[in-house]
This record gives C-alpha cells, structure tokens and sequence, in this order.
C-alpha cells in the first residue's frame, strides 16, 4: 500500500524522503518474495548431499532465492539513508533543494547493498532452510 500511495502522485516521487521510503518498500518486497518460497528453489540433494521435505529447485533457483534475499537486505541500507536523511532535515535545518544537491550521497549506502548482493552471486547456496551464504567451514 505504501509503495503505491508514493507512486501515485507525481508531487512524492520528487520528495528525498519519499524516494527512499519508496525504495526500502520495494526492497522489503524483493526479501518478502525471497523468503515466501521457504525451501521450494533448494535443491533437492540440499546441504551436505541430505533429501530436504519440499525442496523441488536447482542451482540456479538456489542462487536465485539467496540474491533476493541478500538484496532486500538492503532496505536496512535504507535506514542509514533515512537516518541521514533525518539528521540533515533536523539537525542541520536542510531544505528540499539542499538535498537534491546531496541525493547521490543519500543513496550510496543503497548502493552499497545492491553491490553486496551482486558480489555473492557465486557463493550462494542452501541452508537449512532456505538459500543464502553458507557458513564457510572451520
């Protein structure tokens, strides 16, 4: 609901503070969808060669589940956009104009978990239960 009420009108989509609220929406979205699946896009050999109930998928399904989970990891991203955010409006009394100057720097951090998730494509794979970075062994 949130996402649409911003993408509704034009005047929120060219807000920093919608813009980023609007952003965290969509990620939260991608982790939701991630994590609805559960243990459907493992694969069905699973972690340590074990038969896991309900695992129907392969190594791509796998990797495919883990990066949208990783990647709507990055709504906490967000926060620290937010924070920021908030931290200029508040304490430093930054107006709309102001911010559109600094909105690049504002969405860093965003970046930033949208490069960790692309950066774990290759080490994917199944957990208990679902798909994302294993533990490496000790």
């Amino acid at each position: 609901f949130l996402s649409y009420h911003i993408m509704s009108k034009r005047k929120y989509l060219k807000q920093m503070y919608h813009q980023i609220i609007l952003a965290m929406s969509i990620f939260d979205v991608i982790t939701d969808i991630g994590l609805l699946l559960l243990r459907t896009p493992m694969p069905r050999d699973g972690m340590f060669g074990m038969k896991i109930d309900g695992a129907n998928g392969n190594d791509f399904t796998c990797a495919l589940q883990g990066f949208s989970v990783q990647l709507g990891m990055t709504s906490m991203f967000c926060n620290i956009s937010l924070s920021f955010y908030y931290l200029l409006v508040i304490n430093y009394g930054w107006k709309e104009n102001q911010l559109q100057k600094a909105k690049y720097w504002l969405y860093f951090p965003m970046l930033i978990g949208v490069a960790l998730a692309f950066a774990g494509i290759p080490f994917y794979g199944p957990l208990t239960f679902m798909c994302h970075v294993p533990v490496p062994p000790l």
